[in-house]
Formats: structure tokens, C-alpha cells, sequence
């Protein structure tokens, strides 16, 4: 007993010992096999969410696919996710973005894991997507592998970029009404607006054509801002039904709408064109027309780099901003001519006012009431000098009472909407007991924003006085041509009995002469002697150089014949001679001139008009002395006689018989000179004869 229960207990604690072990082992087994089921559930578990999940779920080893979801397959455009397997992910993303796809792998191998990155990609059939990727190292099958998961996400990058492209619409469009409001010019208005189209809303390039109205109906490019590069100014653009006319402006401009080139690449069909339009950059073109009251007068035309790129919304957009166009050119061209009407209308004002103050005319500006304005004329016809003392006054107080009802009258008409455009003579004492003659005539304006009267008032007295001095002139004339004709008759009839008395005795006596001789050579008598015959000859020599004499004398009264040989200053100083040897007068000539240069027409004139004075003054002056001079200054000859007689007076002039004097100065104004006629009474007249040196007859 004391050996056997040891035993029996060793075994009963090796038994126990087992069973707490086995029981141990199984509950061990049964752990392994819910773990193992668990391990099952969750595997299946894991691949029901990614065959399930809407993100696509790509597995790489090696840089290749090795598994794909449903998503996948579907996010590249296959039909089942077998087609990745064994493709790289560069196969679905676009050359410029497959380096980075290649960095980003590398990275998550070594990091485990990537911040989420956007990546361009490409369906099968070259449809552009847009992946948000995120990778992450896992281990798979006893190694490692690249997960990564992609969101598509397209829309909402397409939907960024138009509220991106709109936002940059919206900003341009602000932009370039700020700049209406800032712009002084048309030119740099639309400088604004096409620099805003390139810098705010990113189009490659903006341009604003002008419409000409020429024969090939040509869009004329007035400024373009982004990359042109010759486009524009190379070419001829036209909206006519022509080959140049086929674009888009073109076409917008004659149907005025806005037209669209949304493809390059399918909208237009010249080859040569289009690789124009493609090496510049250009997808897309819009061309909007610019319309005023009906007519398009010009043309916006924007270039995208994206085709596709005018959307409705954008091009509505676009067309907003096209009418703000149209209206700051508008706007500026109003301003620009009420500008330039407004400076017109000051330099107006500026002239009217200079003319108005200058003119010669009195000028005059009434409300029916009082004097609101007067130039500097009015107030010289008026007896009032001073502009205060007339501005205020009334138009009555100017004038002589006798005036006072026909004013009146014509005021009222004018109150009436009655012409007062009738002029008015009036002839008016002034101050210094001179009257002016004067005519006013008057004219309906707007002064001050009120109805006012303009009226001219125009000196009449020296057309007056030169009508006068006119018709008395005439008078004169016409006396004097019956006096000429006298004179001429007397003459003739002096020269005539002269002749008569003085040749014709003289030429009697030689003719006597001549027949006594003739008798005596006939006779045959003692009377024929020699000496008889030689004293008869004699006498007839003497009655010869007798008649020679006459005939010089009258010859020289007529004309003397120095003046003809020896001029006009020899003919003065011989003038001179005959007058102090004929009358008696002490007369003497002072000549400084050496030489004249005078046409005949002229010497002769001037010769007259001394005749003239010399005849004056035997006839009239009673003078004991005379003196002669010629000189010259720069422009004229100068002719004095001088004589220390009674003197002539005014009214030796207007007498009737004054035709000497009158004749002097009509032979003067021949030549164009003057003759001045100045006497002091006992002090002697002087006559001073101006002749032009180069005034030609």
C-alpha cells in the first residue's frame, strides 16, 4: 500500500495533467480554425469591397498590374479587368505626365505611402480623364506590392476648369468695364480690352477689327493683344461672299451673329489655314459682330488653345462682353465728339468774340429792355465812350428823339417773331459838333439763354463824304472836259492867228520879196544892178531868220524841244530861264538829282504840271520870286515850286474856274503821284509834286 498509492497518485496527476493539456490543445486547434475562417471570411470579405468599390483599385508588382477591380477596367473604357493585367499604368496617361506616374511608384515603394496626387490619363480610346491617385506599399504573398487606388475624377475637374474659365470671364468682363470708365480714348480702350481677354481669361489671342466700307468689304484688324505672329496682318480678312470672307468674322459679320469654330481641326477645311491657325496655337475661334442701330461697324475675335472651349455659358458671357464692347465705343466715340463739339464751340465762342471785338462794325447786344453788350466799335459811334456808362443802357438813350417811335416799332415787331433785318438810318450830332451818318440793322438771337437782339451799327459818313467828294468830282470833271475843250479851241485859234498874223506876213514879205527879184532878173533895165539885187536878198535872209524865230517860239510854247533832246531835268532848268526872261520874276532852279528814271508819258506830266504852276503864278500870285527844286528821297521823285506871292486859300480851289489846279492833280494821278497845294496868306503858296520812282504809267 505505502508503494502502490505514490504511484497511483503520479499517475492520477499525469493524467490530470494531460487532460488540462489536451483540453488546452483542442481549445488551441479550435482557435486555429476559427482564425483560419476568419482569415477566409475577411479575404472574401476584402476582395467583395474592392471588386465592389467604386474607386478603381489596381495592384502593381513590378511596375505591372497584377490585379484590377471592375471599376479599373471600367475607369480606362475596357470591357473586363483582365485587359490590365500585365500592363504598366504609363499605358493609360499621357506622355508629358507618364514621368511623374513613374517617380510617384517609386516613391510609395520606398515610403509605403503617397499624399493623393492628379494625374491626367487617357481612356483606351484616347477620351481624357482625369485620376486622383493614392498609393501605398503592401505586403502580398510572402512580399511587397504597390496599391493604388484612383478616383475619377473628370467631372468635377472639368466643372473646376469651366467655373475657372468662367470665373476668368466674369473677371475680364469687370475688368474691362473699369476700364471704360478709365480710358480717355478709343485706341486705348481697346488696347485694354484685348490685353484683359489674354491676361484674365486666358485666350491665346483677342483682336477688334473696323468694318470698311471699300470695294472688297475688308474687317480692318485696329489692335490685337497674345500670340498673333503675322496672323492678322498678313492676310486679308473680309466679310464679303468672297474666298477671304469664309472665317468666322467674316461670317459674323454678315449674318451679325456670333459665329463659333469649336475644332480647328474640323471646322475649317483649307489646309493652308488651318496650319496657320494650328501653328499659333489656335483650337478654338469666336468671332462676335459689334452693332450700332442695325449696322455692324466692327468686330471682337478671340482664339482659344482649347478646342471645344466656347461653351453656351461662356458664349453668352462673351457676348456680354461684346455689348459692353459695343457700348465703350460708343460711349467714347460720344465723348470723343462732344468733345470736339464742345472745343469747336469755344473756339467759336473765341472767334466770334475776337470778331465781334475787332470789327470795324459797332456791334450791339439788346433785350428789348437794355444794352447788354457793346464792342469796341459801338462805343466809338456812340456818343457815350465809356462801355460802363452804355452797358444798361436802353437803345433810346442813344439816339436823337426823332428816331424814338421807329425803335419802338421795331421792337415790338421783333417781340412779335418779326423780321427786324430793315436798316435803320440815322444821323447823329456828336459832342464835337460833327454828325455821323449811320446805319442799324438788326438781328434775332439767343443771349444768355434769353431772346435778344443783335444789332449792327455801320459808320456810313465816309462813303457819305466819298460820295460827295464823288459827284463833285464829277461835276469837276465834267467842267473841266468843257473847259479843256475851250481851252483846246482857244488854243487852236491862238496858234491859228499867229500863224495868220506873224507867218503869214512874214511869208507875204518873202513872197514880195521874191517877186521883185524875179522882176528885175526879167526887166531889162539899170534896176538890174547888183547891188540892188543883194540888198533885196538881204532883207529877204533877215524876214527868213524873222519867221525861223516865230515858228521856234510857238513851237516851244507847244511843246519845247529841250524836253524831247535833253530830258526832263535840262527841260527845268531851260523852264526856269524862259519864265525869269519872259515875265520878269526872279526864278531859279535847285537840282540834286543827276539822273531820272521816267517813261515819256511821265516827263511830260510832270513838265505840265510845272507849266501849270509857273502860268499860276504870273496869272495870280503877284509873287517877285520863284524857286525850282528836284530832289529825291528812297521811293519818290519830289517836284517843289515856291513863289512868295499872296498866297492861295481854300476856297481858291472850289471855285468854278479852278481848273489849272484840278488839272495839275488829274495829270499827276496818271502816274500815280500826288500834287500838294499849300499857300499862307502874304506868305506865298508852295506846290509839292510826289512822283513814285517805279510806279509805271
Amino acid at each position: 500500500m505505502k508503494t502502490y498509492l505514490p504511484t497511483k497518485v503520479k499517475v492520477l496527476q499525469e493524467h490530470g495533467r494531460l487532460k488540462k493539456e489536451i483540453a488546452t490543445l483542442k481549445k488551441e486547434v479550435k482557435s486555429k480554425k476559427e482564425l483560419e475562417l476568419a482569415f477566409v471570411e475577411s479575404k472574401l470579405l476584402y476582395h467583395a469591397l474592392v471588386d465592389l468599390s467604386p474607386e478603381s483599385m489596381l495592384l502593381f508588382k513590378n511596375r505591372k498590374m497584377i490585379y484590377a477591380n471592375k471599376s479599373a477596367a471600367e475607369l480606362f473604357g475596357l470591357k473586363s479587368e483582365a485587359e490590365l493585367i500585365g500592363k504598366k499604368l504609363e499605358v493609360f496617361v499621357p506622355k508629358e505626365c507618364q514621368k511623374l506616374v513613374r517617380d510617384k511608384l517609386k516613391f510609395a515603394k520606398a515610403e509605403r505611402a503617397i499624399e493623393p496626387v492628379l494625374i491626367k490619363g487617357r481612356k483606351a480610346n484616347g477620351e481624357e480623364i482625369f485620376m486622383e491617385t493614392l498609393a501605398a506599399k503592401v505586403p502580398y504573398s510572402g512580399g511587397e506590392a504597390i496599391q493604388i487606388i484612383i478616383r475619377n475624377v473628370t467631372s468635377q475637374k472639368k466643372a473646376e476648369d469651366e467655373l475657372q474659365r468662367l470665373n476668368r470671364a466674369y473677371l475680364a468682363l469687370t475688368k474691362i468695364n473699369q476700364a471704360l470708365v478709365r480710358s480717355e480714348n478709343e485706341y486705348d480702350f481697346l488696347e485694354n480690352v484685348c490685353k484683359l481677354a489674354c491676361s484674365e481669361g486666358g485666350y491665346r489671342m483677342a483682336w477688334v477689327g473696323y468694318v470698311e466700307k471699300d470695294a472688297v468689304k475688308t474687317i480692318r484688324p485696329v489692335v490685337w493683344e497674345g500670340v498673333e505672329d503675322g496672323y492678322l496682318t498678313n492676310v486679308h480678312i473680309s466679310y464679303g461672299e468672297n474666298e477671304f470672307g469664309t472665317g468666322p468674322a467674316g461670317i459674323a459679320v454678315r449674318t451679325k451673329m456670333t459665329t463659333v469654330f469649336q475644332n480647328i481641326n474640323n471646322d475649317i477645311e483649307d489646309e493652308e489655314w488651318k496650319r496657320n491657325v494650328i501653328n499659333r496655337g489656335y483650337a478654338a475661334i469666336i468671332a462676335l459682330p459689334l452693332i450700332n442701330n442695325g449696322e455692324v461697324f466692327g468686330l471682337l475675335g478671340i482664339y482659344s488653345a482649347n478646342p471645344d472651349a466656347f461653351d453656351p455659358e461662356e458664349k453668352n458671357l462673351l457676348e456680354q462682353l461684346a455689348a459692353d464692347l459695343e457700348f465703350g465705343i460708343i460711349s467714347l466715340r460720344t465723348k470723343a465728339e462732344r468733345t470736339q463739339a464742345e472745343n469747336a464751340l469755344r473756339e467759336s465762342e473765341a472767334r466770334y468774340r475776337a470778331l465781334v471785338e475787332l470789327s470795324p462794325e459797332g456791334i450791339l447786344v439788346h433785350d428789348f429792355t437794355t444794352i447788354l453788350y457793346a464792342n469796341r466799335a459801338a462805343m466809338q459811334l456812340s456818343p457815350l465812350k465809356n462801355k460802363e456808362e452804355i452797358i444798361g443802357k436802353k437803345i433810346i438813350d442813344l439816339v436823337p428823339p426823332e428816331y424814338h417811335e421807329e425803335i419802338f416799332k421795331r421792337e415790338k415787331e421783333a417781340l412779335e417773331g418779326k423780321p427786324i433785318d430793315t436798316p435803320l438810318n440815322l444821323a447823329m450830332k456828336f459832342p464835337d459838333g460833327t454828325t455821323r451818318y449811320l446805319e442799324a440793322i438788326g438781328s434775332l438771337i439767343t443771349y444768355g439763354g434769353k431772346k435778344a437782339a443783335q444789332i449792327m451799327v455801320r459808320d456810313l459818313t465816309p462813303h457819305r463824304l466819298t460820295e460827295e467828294a464823288l459827284r463833285n468830282s464829277r461835276e469837276q470833271l465834267s467842267s473841266l472836259a468843257v473847259h479843256l475843250q475851250k481851252i483846246r479851241e482857244e488854243e487852236r485859234t491862238k496858234v491859228a492867228r499867229e500863224i495868220h498874223d506873224e507867218l503869214g506876213q512874214y511869208l507875204t514879205g518873202l513872197k514880195m520879196d521874191i517877186s521883185f527879184v524875179q522882176d528885175l532878173l526879167n526887166e531889162k533895165s539899170e534896176f538890174r544892178e547888183k547891188e540892188i539885187i543883194n540888198e533885196r536878198m538881204h532883207m529877204t535872209s533877215e524876214l527868213l531868220d524873222t519867221t525861223v524865230s516865230a515858228v521856234r517860239r510857238i513851237s516851244s510854247e507847244l511843246r519845247p524841244a529841250v524836253l524831247d533832246s535833253l530830258g526832263l531835268l535840262a527841260a527845268i532848268e531851260w523852264q526856269s530861264e524862259e519864265f525869269k526872261s519872259r515875265m520878269g520874276i526872279d526864278c531859279e532852279s535847285f537840282i540834286t538829282v543827276d539822273k531820272i528814271n521816267l517813261q515819256q508819258q511821265q516827263t511830260t506830266a510832270v513838265f505840265r504840271i510845272l507849266q501849270e504852276s509857273l502860268t499860276n503864278v504870273k496869272k495870280h500870285s503877284n509873287a517877285t520870286r520863284v524857286t525850282i527844286s528836284f530832289t529825291q528821297d528812297d521811293d519818290n521823285y519830289i517836284l517843289e515850286i515856291k513863289d512868295n506871292g499872296k498866297g492861295v486859300c481854300t476856297e481858291d480851289f472850289q471855285k468854278e474856274n479852278s481848273f489849272g489846279l484840278l488839272g495839275m492833280k488829274e495829270r499827276a494821278h496818271l502816274f500815280g503821284g500826288t500834287v500838294d497845294i499849300k499857300g499862307e496868306n502874304g506868305r506865298g503858296t508852295t506846290v509839292t509834286v510826289i512822283i513814285p520812282i517805279n510806279n509805271q504809267v
